[in-house]
């Protein structure tokens, strides 16, 4: 295990290869950029933030099930993933790009704080249940056009639950910038 900085949000790497010295530092500085409140809460609670290599190296019977949101990618096309029953953020170090693997350089603080997100909606018992953020969710949904629906299907998903999880993870990264 990796403790950085405070012993609170614990990060470890994991996989064959494990991940590089210089990963692991990257995903380091993008958790300091958590609010230190929201760290503490998700320490508090059990939640863990894990590099690995790849995400099914953290958690290799993602290999046998398909992500539910695209029925022709696999966990293996994913550069990082909330897994809510373990209580555990996954940050990849690699992903696969149709049938090559891509190295993750950038974006590193925009996944994990999009995956913090989602760990503090389930953390808070599920924000996106209430009936305020449905309604809000909702109105919004309503003044869309084609063209924006056709935009942000990953966040729609047919106004699923899906669908608002996502973009109360979205918002969460967007507001931490």
């Amino acid at each position: 295990i990796f403790a950085l900085r405070r012993l609170d949000f614990r990060l470890r790497c994991t996989g064959p290869d494990f991940c590089s010295e210089n990963f692991v530092g990257s995903v380091a500085c993008a958790r300091d950029r958590i609010p230190r409140a929201v760290q503490d809460l998700l320490a508090t609670k059990g939640y863990r933030i894990v590099a690995s290599t790849r995400v099914v190296d953290a958690m290799p019977a993602l290999l046998q099930v398909t992500p539910r949101w695209s029925g022709h990618t696999t966990h293996e096309h994913l550069p990082a993933l909330f897994i809510p029953q373990l209580k555990l953020i996954v940050l990849s170090e690699f992903y696969k790009s149709r049938n090559s693997w891509v190295k993750v350089d950038l974006y590193i603080f925009y996944m994990l704080a999009h995956e913090v997100g989602h760990a503090l909606d389930h953390c808070l018992k599920g924000v996106t249940n209430t009936r305020r953020f449905k309604e809000s969710y909702l109105a919004d949904y309503a003044r869309l056009n084609s063209d924006d629906k056709s935009r942000l299907t990953y966040f729609i998903q047919s106004t699923s639950k899906f669908g608002m999880e996502e973009t109360f993870a979205e918002i969460f990264s967007s507001v931490l910038g």
